[in-house]
């Protein structure tokens, strides 16, 4: 016998209105509208996104690939500026992790409505915050981070619960929040509690 339950949703109404207030005070709907995003992962790497195209330009040492996050197999990979032949499956694998792992410190609180996600609310010294836990997606599902946000519901500092790296409650800030040229916000700065900075590099939002 099968039964079928329909479209099955869990959601918690108070973290979700707590979740709007957030994507309002970083401008979302401008997010959602800007077509290219540039940043670098602690000048290590780096990326520009065409999001209409669902394709990113990963660079990193002498290696960049243009990664097709919708067809992966479409991928072309470049040594020294000179197109590969056959792209390197590993190294294309390799770009689609980095873009998982970089893109979230840039971009992690718009998209607190996707598919995996879990939010919930906790009292942080007598104030709301949010507990988003990851399901899917991702390099390391089932990590969570408890957001505390400003008095305008801009986030300001996170704790991370990541069990694959033995983070529990890992202290991080989002730093210097600026508006892009297309009109949306996004961090260009995070700070560990240990001192240990990471930055953005030169942030871009545009179309």
């Amino acid at each position: 016998m099968e039964i079928d339950m329909g479209n099955v949703r869990g959601y918690n109404e108070k973290a979700d209105e707590l979740a709007h207030k957030i994507l309002k005070a970083i401008k979302h709907e401008k997010y959602k509208k800007t077509r290219y995003l540039e940043w670098s992962f602690g000048g290590r790497r780096h990326f520009k996104w065409d999001k209409v195209k669902h394709i990113v330009d990963v660079s990193w040492d002498t290696i960049r690939v243009n990664l097709f996050t919708k067809v992966i197999e479409k991928s072309t990979v470049f040594f020294n500026e000179e197109l590969q032949e056959k792209a390197d499956s590993i190294i294309v694998k390799k770009a689609w992790n980095i873009f998982n792992n970089d893109s979230f410190w840039l971009v992690a609180p718009h998209k607190l409505f996707e598919n995996g996600i879990l939010k919930s609310i906790q009292k942080v010294n007598g104030k709301e915050a949010l507990l988003v836990k990851y399901t899917i997606g991702g390099s390391t599902p089932g990590d969570s981070y408890l957001w505390t946000l400003d008095s305008n519901y801009i986030p300001k500092s996170y704790k991370m619960y990541v069990p694959s790296m033995k983070m529990n409650g890992t202290s991080v800030t989002w730093e210097d929040w600026i508006t892009t040229e297309s009109g949306t916000l996004l961090p260009t700065n995070h700070k560990f509690s240990n001192g240990r900075n990471l930055s953005m590099g030169t942030v871009k939002g545009y179309n």
